[in-house]
């Protein structure tokens, strides 16, 4: 089809140009000494519980128990919100709906308090049908919820601007183009139903993707998949609020020469491939 490459050369996240350059030098596994040197000065070994601060694991489990011990700090009720969902084709295989979901940077069972910290999972934008705003990795503070009953109807959170905003579930749609009638047609094959809001405190480095993260701290110890420190790292808006923990045995220079992998399919694509550069 001959595609024609195009490669956006100005950072859109961080406009700390030095960040960005070892950001580039990690994202195609080049571990130089400029980058182990730049990266040693944010080191440290143990994490201290700051509610300030969103975290970044490598595994599920470590982000779950700092989600749990900072909400039981909050000694107010304990709230939840189970998604729901519409399965609108019969002939959907549950299997490929339980992946979708999982695969939905939500919870199936959101659990948190007022005064819990959050962070958004998706982007909207103000229009004609909508007046609240905000964008994947945007933070706030639960100020309230709006209840019918027990059941919940929305969330209030002060966003860390100080704007105040009223969310409500979102809907998530699986879909995918079909022919009827010799016709290509768009049909949803599945609706989800879950606030686009996750604890803020601990964040897996999967779900942290597209994220824009100020006050960042980057736990390291358990790097595992090709891409992952960059992933995680190059959510900082602003490397001074960016802390590393890292408590392994092996030096820091070491660890990162082992788990900084590039797939081979991509190096191989940069090499053969040319480019057209735009800001």
């Amino acid at each position: 089809m001959k595609f024609v490459n195009v490669e956006f050369i100005t950072s859109k996240r961080t406009q700390d140009l030095e960040f960005y350059e070892i950001l580039s030098s990690l994202r195609v596994g080049d571990i130089n000494p400029k980058v182990s040197s730049y990266l040693g000065k944010f080191l440290s070994r143990n994490l201290i519980l700051d509610s300030s601060k969103t975290v970044l694991f490598g595994r599920n489990i470590d982000a779950d128990e700092l989600n749990k011990a900072m909400l039981n700090r909050l000694d107010l009720p304990l709230e939840k919100f189970i998604a729901g969902y519409d399965i609108h084709d019969e002939n959907l295989r549950s299997e490929r709906f339980i992946k979708w979901v999982e695969n939905l940077n939500v919870p199936a069972n959101f659990e948190f308090k007022v005064g819990a910290k959050v962070i958004f999972t998706a982007n909207r934008y103000k229009s004609a049908f909508n007046s609240v705003s905000f964008y994947n990795g945007e933070q706030g503070i639960i100020d309230s919820v709006v209840k019918d009953g027990y059941q919940i109807l929305a969330i209030k959170i002060e966003k860390n601007s100080g704007e105040l905003v009223e969310i409500t579930p979102n809907s998530y749609d699986l879909g995918e183009f079909r022919l009827k009638d010799d016709e290509p047609s768009y049909e949803i094959l599945a609706s989800f139903y879950q606030f686009p809001l996750r604890l803020a405190y601990g964040i897996t480095i999967h779900k942290s993707q597209g994220m824009s993260i100020d006050n960042l701290t980057c736990n390291l110890n358990n790097i595992f998949a090709e891409g992952q420190l960059y992933v995680a790292l190059s959510r900082a808006i602003n490397p001074k609020n960016l802390s590393i923990i890292y408590s392994r045995s092996a030096s820091f220079d070491s660890y990162l020469n082992k788990v900084v992998k590039v797939s081979n399919d991509v190096k191989e694509f940069y090499e053969k491939e040319t480019f057209i550069y735009m800001d």
